[in-house]
């Protein structure tokens, strides 16, 4: 398994399910511009209030419409774990090719729970690297300021190198856990040991990738607030007003370019997925085949 072959997975994926991908591009589609279009009165409101020409929303209503905006967020996070457990199930069980891989159960519902537990386990693990990195800085900085300063350098990379290291040799477990329909912890960090480099030098490129294509997306959409950024030589007043132009161009009037952001939005987000969820997909069963005909040559 090479870095060249979990890349390859993402985009046969990409390339051999482009129907289920464009399906998941549309679903993606609606649910931005569902959440576009209930945010637009309340940010019109917003942009009303920083010109001065009033706001016809009462203070009482903010609340009501705060949590309809809460539940449109958490039906958009519904949504992305929906599409990945659809790029998962395409990468690890391909004959489940009906409605374009999409179900919404027990596959979902495990890896919403896997997400979990690595959030609250990477946390955990994150905050008592930096504490103690703290303590022993501040300890440090009483005695001398200099050597707190020096220190604090090492640590910092210490704590993002962990952070990445944990993160790689986590990220097996979600294609395992679809693959073998139960929650798969212990089985996804034992696969990935010894293949730490190969893994995140896979993920590197995918996210580069994936970097260059929001990118190209954004240089689209956002091509008139970039414009304003470059005039305004970074003064407080100009960078305001720039950014109250972006905020009347986006829930202005409903244009061409609108609709542009949000089709380009969508098939960002839909080759992510593919990408993201092939890649790991391949990494996960090409590994476990290796280490099947690992196990094999010893019999033979």
């Amino acid at each position: 398994m090479t870095v060249g072959d979990i890349i390859g997975g993402g985009f046969r994926l990409l390339r051999e399910r482009i129907g289920a991908v464009l399906v998941w591009a549309v679903l993606y589609l609606g649910m931005n511009g569902i959440l576009a279009l209930t945010m637009r009165p309340l940010l019109h409101d917003m942009v009303a209030l920083q010109r001065g020409t009033g706001s016809s929303v009462a203070p009482t209503a903010l609340p009501g419409v705060m949590s309809q905006l809460s539940v449109l967020n958490l039906g958009m996070l519904l949504l992305v774990i929906v599409l990945y457990a659809a790029g998962l199930r395409a990468a690890v069980r391909p004959q489940e090719s009906r409605f374009a891989f999409l179900r919404l159960g027990f596959d979902e519902l495990r890896l919403l729970g896997v997400g979990a537990v690595l959030a609250i386990l990477f946390t955990v693990a994150w905050l008592t690297v930096l504490m103690i990195a703290t303590f022993l800085i501040a300890l440090l900085s009483v005695a001398s300021p200099i050597a707190g300063v020096l220190l604090a350098i090492p640590v910092v990379i210490t704590v993002v190198a962990l952070s990445v290291y944990l993160q790689v040799r986590m990220s097996l477990i979600f294609p395992l856990t679809m693959l073998r329909r139960r929650i798969a912890l212990g089985e996804g960090w034992a696969l990935s040991k010894g293949h730490f480099w190969t893994l995140f030098g896979a993920y590197f490129v995918i996210a580069l990738i994936v970097m260059v294509a929001f990118t190209a997306v954004s240089s689209v959409t956002l091509a008139p607030y970039f414009a304003d950024l470059a005039n305004s030589h970074f003064s407080r007043e100009a960078l305001q007003l720039a950014q109250q132009h972006q905020l009347e161009r986006q829930f202005g009037t409903i244009d061409a370019r609108t609709i542009l952001g949000w089709l380009l939005a969508a098939a960002a987000g839909a080759f992510w997925i593919a990408l993201g969820a092939g890649a790991l997909g391949t990494a996960a069963m090409g590994l476990l085949h290796a280490e099947f005909d690992d196990i094999g040559s010893i019999y033979e």
